[in-house]
């Protein structure tokens, strides 16, 4: 699968600067992903104690003759991958990417009260959806409702560009939840899911960006035969 993210099709923009905000955010997320996933296939030791141990029973389960069993051990693979590659996607780590690809400092309102004062300047800053306090930015409760995307946007107008890591399985699932609130509210401009295991090693830009972590034992692209 060659797709890096879905888009859902919304497109509720008031003006031509909330439309690059929310897709520079979209280059962002899916870049952030490609590298979460690099590191993460690089080398084990990525994983962390939570994973490395069990994804090495999985890796010999699904050479069992038993299909049902290889196939069972080959999707408690892919959660465990989806999860640690989203341990990466922390708050600073996604800053830090947007910073890298656009310049400045773009803001986390994580740690900003509800009433806090939003800058015109700070427009573009984002928010790793989760309970409690938020800046008038955000206008809209997911929280409350049990609809939650991972990422949102502030677009400084009253709407936000939301976003959800999912993996190829659950593609579109933004939709379903509670019933499309997520994406029936007005105030949101524009949505996308950003797909978090589309690619392999023999995918050429994984495995550009793995030989550009770490040559030595990631060949270039074009040393890689392709998957027949």
């Amino acid at each position: 699968m060659k797709e890096r993210s879905v888009n859902l099709g919304i497109n509720r923009f008031s003006s031509s600067k909330g439309g690059d905000i929310a897709f520079q955010w979209l280059r962002t997320l899916e870049s952030a992903v490609m590298l979460a996933g690099a590191k993460v296939l690089n080398t084990d030791s990525s994983l962390g104690k939570r994973y490395t141990g069990p994804l090495h029973d999985d890796r010999l389960r699904m050479n069992s003759i038993d299909p049902k069993i290889a196939l069972e051990a080959g999707k408690r693979e892919a959660m465990r991958l989806g999860h640690a590659i989203e341990d990466w996607l922390t708050p600073e780590f996604l800053a830090q990417q947007y910073n890298e690809r656009y310049g400045g400092a773009v803001q986390c309102w994580n740690a900003v009260r509800r009433r806090g004062q939003v800058d015109a300047g700070n427009v573009g800053g984002f928010l790793v959806e989760r309970s409690g306090e938020r800046p008038s930015l955000f206008p809209i409760d997911f929280y409350s409702a049990g609809a939650r995307p991972d990422i949102r946007v502030g677009l400084g107008d009253g709407t936000e560009a939301v976003f959800d890591f999912t993996t190829v399985g659950k593609a579109g699932h933004l939709w379903e939840k509670i019933g499309g609130k997520v994406l029936g509210d007005k105030r949101v401009a524009f949505a996308a899911e950003i797909v978090t295991l589309a690619w392999h090693r023999r995918d050429p830009a994984m495995a550009a960006m793995l030989h550009k972590l770490d040559p030595e034992h990631n060949p270039p692209p074009n040393k890689i035969p392709p998957l027949g």
